[in-house]
């Protein structure tokens, strides 16, 4: 079992950790709950072909047991009151390489949603932003790579879950 499946965490004096067989209720997590380390050449460049072949992870929930299978296998996993929720959102290419204006420590930065156009040349983000700590309100970043492409932002405010804009 991963070793993040075992773990727990207190919720405002609620726990959460996986216990085989139990029900979840929904509590908040953070967006640091899922936090794992993905080395580069496990990530996958292009889709499977078909795109059904790929991998599917299968947590038995009586056992705790985990085990590999294909998505085109996903069927023997369900039960005819289960309810699948297919998720077809794209992922926007929006993760940026950046630095600390005044200390040029790394940053980077992954765009999640646009939230206000103020002109062709401004707009304000909603965004994740690694190392968090370090990037504080007030932080001017600078992007890394180009010469002839200028960007620069600043963090505006933090909100729910360490979320900047």
């Amino acid at each position: 079992m991963h070793p993040d499946l075992s773990s727990s965490r207190n919720f405002g004096g609620q726990f959460c950790s996986y216990i085989p067989g139990k029900d979840y209720r929904s509590l908040p997590y953070l967006t640091a709950d899922f936090d794992y380390d993905l080395p580069d050449e496990r990530i996958a460049q292009e889709p499977v072909t078909p795109r059904d072949s790929c991998k599917l992870l299968v947590l038995d929930r009586a056992t705790g047991q985990t085990h590999h299978t294909l998505f085109t296998r996903i069927i023997d996993h369900l039960n005819p009151e289960d309810l699948l929720i297919v998720n077809d959102t794209r992922v926007l290419p929006a993760r940026l390489m950046m630095r600390k204006a005044n200390t040029h420590g790394a940053v980077e930065v992954l765009l999640l949603e646009q939230i206000e156009a103020i002109d062709p040349r401004t707009e304000l983000w909603k965004c994740l932003v690694r190392p968090g700590k370090s990037a504080r309100v007030g932080s001017a970043l600078e992007f890394v790579g180009s010469d002839d492409l200028a960007l620069a932002g600043c963090i505006r405010g933090v909100i729910a879950e360490g979320t900047r804009i």
